[in-house]
């Protein structure tokens, strides 16, 4: 801060020197920094000096509050803190409801998502959604998730990263309306995108229980800070999954991978080894797997090992829509096994793979 020396009209205002041992003067020079003027005559810092002035316990009670905010704010969701000075869920942790208290069958969803000759949602869409709601997630501060489908509101909804995505829940409203309050919003996008995927991973478990935010305030800061068109959105990302993880679940929910109309061992062939004319012609995300080396050698690991790469999306799907989910400080709901389902059933007739 800058300092300012004040005065009292054409003379400077003086003080007791503070270490009149070290000095033979008297007095020094009263100095502000520019902070402490603010306080003094900026008319709503003033005010706010004013009140704790007058009321120390105002003033207690503002630092409290102040203080747990700065010290647990990267911290996450309430449920992530322990011990018995805990106080109630802060608007700063984007508190959501509790989930539907009658639990939906799962099983009787999914046969709904697959009813009739064709799907509701393309699969391109439901695993774009899907993605697209639970990559918000952020590790470095626990923040984000598809827990809460603030997807549905904006900001969310209007990232560039998450375009079509008002469309594509415009078209599970009728199953949303089956289910009504028993299925929240979150866990329909999720289990869409669960069975858009499936046909490349084989049965995953799928974990329910999500509920709805009320409006989109806990995702004002969590806007992607990189495209898939940069090799950085694969090494750095922010959900924290490995660089092949984000690589296998991204192919599974891109619409230009889908655009290609390839099985995933031939779309990884195909852009890992590519032809000059072909890369020149690819979307920037595509070309970025074939320009990086450790992004072109993890396609082609998945183009020579498939049962490698079903095995790997069929970890990283149900992990990344996990994600954000706590009842504990590092455990989740979906820990338990006995909280889980694996999808498809295997008694149900093999979902459908259409991307268009």
């Amino acid at each position: 801060c800058h300092l300012g020396r004040l005065a009292a009209g054409e003379e400077p205002l003086l003080a007791p020197s503070a270490f009149p041992e070290q000095t033979s003067a008297p007095t020094q020079r009263v100095v502000m920094m520019t902070s402490d003027l603010a306080l003094a005559y900026d008319p709503s810092f003033r005010a706010a000096a004013e009140a704790f002035a007058s009321s120390p316990a105002a003033l207690d009670s503002a630092f409290a509050a102040a203080w747990y905010k700065l010290v647990t704010r990267d911290m996450g969701p309430h449920a992530r803190c322990v011990g018995p000075w805990v106080p109630p869920p802060q608007p700063f942790q984007f508190p959501l409801p509790k989930p539907p208290p009658e639990p939906v069958d799962y099983a009787e969803v999914w046969a709904a998502l697959h009813k009739g000759a064709d799907p509701l949602l393309p699969a391109a869409d439901a695993a774009a959604l899907a993605y697209g709601c639970a990559a918000s997630y952020r590790y470095t501060d626990n923040q984000g998730g598809c827990d809460g489908a603030r997807i549905r509101f904006s900001p969310e909804v209007d990232f560039p990263a998450n375009a079509g995505a008002l469309e594509a829940i415009g078209k599970l409203r009728g199953v949303k309306k089956v289910f009504g309050a028993r299925l929240s919003w979150a866990d329909l996008i999720t289990l869409a995108g669960h069975a858009a995927v499936a046909p490349h991973s084989g049965p995953m478990p799928f974990c329910g229980g999500r509920t709805d935010a009320t409006d989109g305030a806990g995702s004002r800061w969590l806007q992607p800070l990189s495209a898939p068109s940069s090799a950085a959105y694969f090494k750095e990302h922010p959900t924290g999954l490995t660089a092949r993880e984000v690589l296998a679940v991204w192919a599974a929910a891109s619409r230009a991978v889908a655009a290609t109309r390839r099985p995933p061992a031939d779309f990884f062939r195909w852009v890992a080894l590519a032809t000059p004319t072909e890369v020149a012609e690819m979307p920037a995300d595509l070309r970025v797997v074939h320009d990086d080396a450790e992004l072109r050698e993890a396609a082609l690991d998945f183009a020579s090992d498939p049962a490698a790469h079903k095995a790997l999306l069929a970890k990283a799907w149900p992990r990344l829509m996990s994600l954000g989910r706590f009842d504990g400080p590092a455990s989740s709901p979906c820990d338990d096994s006995a909280a889980t389902l694996m999808l498809p059933p295997t008694d149900a007739p093999a979902p459908r793979a259409s991307s268009h």
